[in-house]
C-alpha cells in the first residue's frame, strides 16, 4: 500500500512529525484511532483501509528499527518513534476479524480484500510489539470469527463461472484469511502449526529491521547488501525446508510489508525536505534503497519458484466442495502448498508497487508469462498478470501485448485481461464506472418500480423512548446588519444569505461580491464586524455560497472558488463548466462540511447530455492539513454508479448531515436522496430514497428543503419542508413531514412518516432545521415566520409532533427562496445552551435564547432518571 492518497503533508505530520518526540507519537495514535472509529462505525471505505495498512506497517516498521538501532553500535540518533501499544492493537485485531459488511456492493468486494491486509499488518504488529500469546477465550474468538469469514466466503456465489472482479477478489480474500489464521495460530502456545521455528522468525524479524535500518540511515549500498547477505544465509534454510517454508513465507510477508513502508516513508521525507527547503539527498537515498530491496527480494523469490519447477502445471488449489464441506463442519481452515506459492505470488506483486517496470528482473516476467501460458490452475494465471500489468505507466502496452501474442493459448485471456485491469485501477483509485446513460429520457428505476427496493424499513426498529415535551416562548432578538446596496436608483440585490455551522458568523452574497460578518456583538452588528470580504473582479456572476466555520465556498456558472476566512485568502478554484466527459455542466446548489483536517465541498447540478438533462453532484476536497489548505480536485462523483439515480433528474438542493456521515439532497421530482458516506465522502451504497407527488402548479414548487438530523437514540431522521398546491387547502395534504433514513435503499412504511400538520395554513415552507438534541425543530415559511414544533415519539415509530407549533413574535423579510443554511440551532458546547438564528438577503436577524426553559440536554437526561 504505496500509494500516497492524500496531501504528503498529512503523512509527513505523523510519520516525522517534529522528530523521535511524544508529540509525532500522539498525532500517530490521535490518526490511528480517527481511522479505527471509522470502521467501527461503518463511516469507511477502501481508502480508509489502505490508510490504516499504511498507520499499521509503519509502526512496526519503526519499532523493529528502534530494536535494531539499540543494537546497532555506534549508530545516530533516528528519527523515528513507536507509537501503538498492545491493548489498542489487540482492539483492532479483534474488529477487522470480525465481518465489517452486512451487504455486498461494487466496492465491497476490494474492501474485504483490504480488511484481511488490515488484518494481517494488525497481527503482524502485536507480534513486533513482542506480544507472545493471548489468553484462551480472545484466541478461541479471533479464530472463529477468522474462520467465519472464511465460511461466509464459501457459501457466497460466483465461484464459478468465467473470471469477474468480485471472483478475482474472493480467491485474494481466501489466501489472506488463511495466511491470517495461520499467522495467529502463532500466538498460542497450545497448538502452534509452526511454534518450532518462531524464534527464528523472531531473528528474521529482527535482521529485517536491520535491513530497514540500514536503508533508513544512508549507511551506503555496500552495507546494505551485507546486510541482505547475512539475511539471505538466514533464510535460506527456510525456504528448501518443506517443513518451514510456511515460516519463509511469513518473512517474506514481513520483509515486503517493511519494504513498502519505507518507500512510504521515503516518499513522505522527500516531500518534508522539499517543503523545508532543506536538502533531500538522503530521502532520495531511502527511496532507492527500498527499490533495492524489492528487487533482492523478487530475486529471493525467483529463486524459490526454481525449487518447485512447473508448479502451476502440477498444483491447484483445494476442491471446492472440500471447502464447503470444512466450512460446513467448522474444522477450520487449510494453508497447504496452494496457498504458500499463491502467497509468494501476491508478495511479488505487492513489490512491483516500489519498483519501475524498467527495474523488475527480465527473468521474472518471463516467468510470469510462462505462468500465464502453462498455468493449470487460473489463479495462477491472474496473478501473473497482476504482476505484469501493475505498473500504470505500462499497463496497457503489457495488455495490448498479452492479448496479442499467439503464444499463449488461454481463450478467455481477453476477459481476464480486462478484469484485472479494471481491479488495478479501481486500487489507484483511477477506475469509473460510466454513467448509465441508456435510459436519458426516461425516469430512474427507483420511480419506475419501487418494488425492486427489496428491504422495508421495520417501525419496531424505530421505537422511540418519550421525549419530553419542549415549553418554548415566542420571545426572539432581533437585529439587521447595515447591507451596502450600492447607489440608490441601481441598487444591487442580495442573492443568498447564510450561517456558519457554530452561528457564530453569517455571510451575505450578492451577483458580484460576499461579506461574511461576525456575530460576537450581536445584536449590535456592524462594519467593524466583517470578517472577511471579496469582490468578482471579472464579468461572471455568484451563483451560491456555503460558509463553515472556517471556509466560504461560492461558486459561478463556470468556477468554484474557495476562500479562507482566518487567512483572508483565496484557496483555490476549480472549473465547474464541463464533466470529465466534456459535457456541459450547470450548478446550481452547493454544501460544505468542515472536519479536523480535511473540508468536502458538494457541488450539485445537471449535466446536459446532447439536450438529455440528468443530476450531477461533484466533491472537492480541502486539505488542511499542518495550518495550510489546498482545494483539490476530488475523485468522488455521485453520479457515476450502476444504478443512477439521478438519470432525468437534477438537484434543487444539497446539505450535509451535521456529523458529514450522510449527505442529501432534493431533486426536480420531488425526491430526496440520501447517501451514507464514508470518511473520505465516498457514497457507501445506493442512497436511501423518499419519492412524493405533488400537484404541478406555477406557484407550487414541491419540496424545498431536506435537513438530516439525529434523534435522542440517535436514530437517522429527515425533516423536509414543502411549498404545496391547492391540494393542501382542498385534501389538507403536501405537508412538511419527518421519515427515518435508512443507510441503504429502502421503503419507508407510512406508519413511520409523520406530517406537520398543525401548521393550519397553506403557505410554502422554505428551510428547517434541528436541534442537535432531535427534540426540536423549527421552520421557516415564505412570509418571514418563524415556528418552532416540539417533538414527541410516536406510538407507531418514528417522531411526529403533537403539539401546537410556538411563533416567534419577530419575522424575516418575505422571500421566494432561501439558502438551507439560513436557519440554525446552535448548542453550546460549555453551557449546553440551546439557540436559534435565522437570517434573510435584507440583513435581519433574528436570535432565540431558550435560556429560560430548560435546556433540551437537562430535559432529556431529567426525563431519563424518571424513566428509571
Amino acid at each position: 500500500m504505496n500509494r500516497m492518497t492524500r496531501d504528503p503533508r498529512w503523512y509527513s505530520d505523523w510519520m516525522i512529525g517534529d522528530g523521535p518526540t511524544e508529540r509525532t507519537a500522539q498525532r500517530r495514535r490521535e490518526i490511528a484511532s480517527e481511522l479505527q472509529e471509522s470502521l467501527k462505525s461503518g463511516h469507511f471505505d477502501f481508502q480508509t483501509l489502505e490508510e490504516m495498512i499504511q498507520v499499521l506497517d509503519h509502526d512496526g516498521y519503526c519499532r523493529e528499527i528502534l530494536q535494531a538501532h539499540a543494537h546497532a553500535e555506534g549508530a545516530s540518533q533516528l528519527a523515528h518513534v513507536a507509537a501503538l501499544k498492545a491493548p489498542w492493537t489487540g482492539q483492532l485485531v479483534s474488529q477487522l476479524a470480525d465481518c465489517m459488511f452486512q451487504t455486498i456492493y461494487d466496492s465491497s468486494y476490494y474492501e474485504r480484500e483490504l480488511q484481511s491486509r488490515a488484518l494481517l499488518s494488525a497481527l503482524a504488529l502485536q507480534r513486533a510489539l513482542s506480544v507472545q500469546s493471548y489468553v484462551p477465550e480472545y484466541y478461541q474468538s479471533l479464530r472463529s470469527s477468522i474462520e467465519g469469514r472464511f465460511q461466509d466466503l464459501q457459501w457466497q456465489q460466483s465461484w464459478d463461472g468465467p473470471l469477474s472482479v468480485a471472483k478475482f477478489r474472493k480467491f485474494q480474500c481466501s489466501y489472506l484469511l488463511c495466511a491470517s489464521a495461520e499467522y495467529a495460530r502463532s500466538f498460542n502456545q497450545a497448538q502452534p502449526v509452526t511454534a518450532a521455528a518462531l524464534l527464528r522468525v523472531i531473528d528474521i524479524v529482527f535482521l529485517g529491521g536491520a535491513v530497514a535500518l540500514t536503508a533508513t540511515t544512508g549507511g551506503g549500498l555496500g552495507t546494505l547488501n551485507s546486510a541482505l547477505t547475512t539475511l539471505d544465509r538466514t533464510l535460506r534454510p527456510l525456504w528448501e525446508n518443506p517443513d518451514e517454508r510456511f515460516q519463509g513465507l511469513f518473512s517474506l510477508q514481513k520483509l515486503t510489508r517493511i519494504t513498502i513502508s519505507l518507500n512510504v516513508y521515503a516518499k513522505a521525507s522527500m516531500n518534508y525536505t522539499a517543503s523545508s527547503g532543506a536538502p533531500d539527498v538522503k530521502s532520495h537515498a531511502n527511496y532507492s534503497y527500498t527499490q533495492e530491496v524489492a528487487r533482492w527480494l523478487l530475486g529471493r523469490i525467483s529463486i524459490i519458484f526454481d525449487v518447485y519447477p512447473d508448479f502451476e502445471r502440477r498444483i491447484s488449489p483445494p476442491k471446492a466442495y472440500r471447502e464447503y464441506f470444512l466450512a460446513f463442519i467448522s474444522r477450520g481452515l487449510s494453508f497447504d502448498s496452494y496457498f504458500y506459492l499463491y502467497g509468494l505470488l501476491d508478495c511479488a506483486t505487492q513489490l512491483t508497487k516500489v519498483l519501475g517496470q524498467d527495474q523488475i528482473p527480465k527473468q521474472f516476467k518471463a516467468r510470469m508469462r510462462q505462468i500465464i501460458k502453462n498455468s493449470k490452475d487460473d489463479s495462477f494465471r491472474w496473478k501473473a498478470i497482476e504482476f505484469l500489468l501493475s505498473n500504470a505507466e505500462t499497463r496497457d502496452a503489457e495488455a495490448t501485448g498479452l492479448a496479442d501474442h499467439g503464444a499463449f493459448p488461454v481463450p478467455q485471456l481477453g476477459r481476464e485481461l480486462g478484469v484485472i485491469y479494471d481491479c488495478l485501477s479501481e486500487e489507484e483509485g483511477s477506475h469509473q464506472i460510466p454513467r448509465r446513460s441508456s435510459l436519458p429520457l426516461s425516469p430512474p428505476d427507483s420511480l419506475r418500480s419501487p418494488s425492486r427496493l427489496e428491504d422495508h424499513l421495520c417501525p419496531n426498529d424505530w421505537i422511540e423512548p418519550r421525549i419530553p415535551p419542549f415549553e418554548a416562548t415566542s420571545k426572539a432578538g432581533l437585529s439587521r446588519v447595515p447591507l451596502k446596496r450600492g447607489p440608490m436608483f441601481h441598487p444591487s440585490q442580495y442573492v443568498s444569505a447564510g450561517l456558519s455551522p457554530d452561528c457564530r458568523s453569517v455571510y451575505f452574497l450578492r451577483e458580484r461580491s460576499v461579506r461574511v460578518y461576525s456575530l460576537r456583538n450581536f445584536p449590535a452588528v456592524n462594519e467593524s464586524d466583517i470578517l472577511f470580504k471579496w469582490k468578482m473582479t471579472c464579468d461572471s456572476v455568484c451563483e451560491e455560497a456555503a460558509l463553515s466555520n472556517g471556509l466560504l465556498a461560492v461558486f459561478t456558472k463556470r468556477t468554484l472558488l474557495v476562500f479562507s476566512i482566518p487567512h483572508q485568502s483565496v484557496i483555490g478554484m476549480e472549473s465547474l463548466e464541463y464533466d470529465k466527459e466534456r459535457y456541459r455542466w450547470d450548478p446550481n446548489c452547493i454544501t460544505i462540511h468542515e472536519a479536523n483536517d480535511r473540508a468536502w465541498i458538494c457541488v450539485g447540478g445537471r449535466v446536459n447530455y446532447n439536450g438529455n438533462f440528468n443530476g450531477s453532484i461533484k466533491i472537492f476536497q480541502v486539505d488542511m492539513t499542518l495550518g495550510r489548505s489546498t482545494l483539490v480536485p476530488y475523485a468522488a462523483q455521485l453520479d457515476k454508479g450502476e444504478r443512477d439515480s439521478l438519470v432525468g433528474d437534477f438537484l434543487k438542493m444539497l446539505e450535509f448531515s451535521p456529523d458529514g456521515q450522510r449527505l442529501v439532497c432534493v431533486t426536480n421530482n420531488n425526491r430526496i436522496l440520501s447517501w451514507f458516506l464514508s470518511n473520505n465522502a465516498r457514497p457507501r451504497q445506493d442512497p436511501f430514497q423518499i419519492s412524493k407527488a405533488f400537484a404541478k402548479e406555477t406557484k407550487a414548487r414541491g419540496i424545498t428543503s431536506a435537513v438530516l438530523f439525529h434523534s435522542p437514540s440517535k436514530k437517522p431522521y429527515v425533516l423536509c419542508t414543502t411549498s404545496p398546491s391547492s391540494e393542501r387547502s382542498k385534501f389538507e395534504g403536501e405537508w412538511p413531514f419527518l421519515s427515518p433514513v435508512g443507510g441503504s435503499p429502502a421503503i419507508v412504511p407510512p406508519s413511520l412518516e409523520h406530517s406537520l400538520c398543525h401548521l393550519k395554513r397553506p403557505s410554502a415552507v422554505l428551510a428547517g432545521a434541528a436541534t442537535v438534541q432531535g427534540d426540536l425543530i423549527a421552520l421557516l415559511e415564505e412570509d418571514g415566520t418563524l415556528k418552532l414544533f416540539s417533538l414527541a415519539a410516536s406510538s407507531t415509530g418514528g417522531l411526529c409532533s403533537e403539539r401546537e407549533p410556538t411563533i416567534l413574535d419577530h419575522r424575516l423579510s418575505k422571500q421566494k427562496r432561501v439558502s438551507p443554511t439560513s436557519l440554525r440551532f446552535r448548542t453550546g458546547a460549555s453551557d449546553s445552551r440551546t439557540e436559534l438564528f435565522a437570517v434573510d438577503t435584507n440583513g435581519h436577524i433574528i436570535k432565540k435564547i431558550f435560556d429560560n426553559e430548560l435546556n433540551s440536554t437537562a430535559r432529556l437526561a431529567n426525563a431519563h432518571v424518571n424513566m428509571n
